[in-house]
């Protein structure tokens, strides 16, 4: 009876130092994606500054929210991280218990974020703001030098095509709707796709791929509330279970004497 008893106490120790393993392991690729998060949110506001003549600063949100997300991420997986290595101190578990509560906040958050920037994208309005600076073109350098940088990026060319500068501007498209500069002499070596739906598509790709980024981690974060309250209460129950095991047992050599 002991040897069984003391086989599925064994088999339970197990377990428990596989879930521990499982969620340090798990918080630390939380922390790097985080950090991963935090990087892509700058290098999209470094991109976005390009922008800002077009769309304006609104759309900076996005990458900010990253940036945010990235740390807080970062910190909750770090609270974890440690929760789990000294789950068998009161004070490990206590912590735990801390980083999934605060975990399940995130979690909730990013959900609402998530399926707020899947919405956006379905309706993103920019076309009034790209015509209004398209008009401008001629008249302030900034505009100029950010659709002059957006066509040569995105490979496109005017507000509907490269004919919007003479039917708007009354001027021949730019050097910078040319595919190749140094081989510009006619309209088929502009590009072709019409900047307003390319600037568009860009705006749309990046919330659709936050809203997927920020659900994805939102199921690997839920998956870490579970092992993470599982791990501590259940280590806690064990425990208490070891001691009375050792005091029945006790008990028993006492009265067997």
């Amino acid at each position: 009876m002991h040897a069984q008893r003391d086989r599925s106490r064994l088999r339970s120790e197990w377990f428990k130092i596989f879930l521990r393993v499982c969620l340090i392991i798990a918080n630390v690729i939380v922390v790097i994606l985080g950090i991963t998060i935090c990087t892509v949110g700058g290098l999209i506001i470094h991109d976005n500054k390009h922008y800002v003549e077009i769309i304006g600063h609104y759309y900076n949100g996005v990458p900010a929210m990253f940036i945010v997300l990235g740390v807080l991420v970062c910190l909750i997986g770090f609270l974890g991280t440690i929760g789990g290595i000294f789950v068998q101190l009161l004070c490990g578990r206590i912590v735990l218990r801390i980083y999934a509560c605060l975990l399940a906040l995130l979690v909730t958050i990013e959900i609402i974020c998530g399926i707020a920037a899947a919405i956006e994208s379905d309706r993103v309005e920019l076309n009034s703001k790209i015509k209004k600076s398209f008009l401008e073109y001629n008249n302030k350098t900034e505009v100029k030098d950010t659709w002059d940088y957006i066509q040569q990026t995105l490979e496109c060319c005017g507000l509907n095509g490269y004919k919007s500068y003479e039917d708007y501007l009354t001027i021949d498209p730019p050097s910078s709707c040319c595919m190749d500069v140094d081989n510009c002499s006619s309209d088929k070596d502009f590009f072709q796709d019409d900047c307003e739906t390319m600037i568009n598509a860009w705006v749309s790709g990046i919330l659709s791929v936050s809203s997927i980024v920020i659900i994805t981690f939102a199921i690997l974060q839920i998956f870490a509330v579970v092992v993470a309250l599982f791990i501590s209460f259940v280590d806690n129950r064990g425990r208490r279970n070891n001691y009375d095991v050792v005091r029945d047992d006790e008990t028993s050599y006492l009265f067997s004497q």
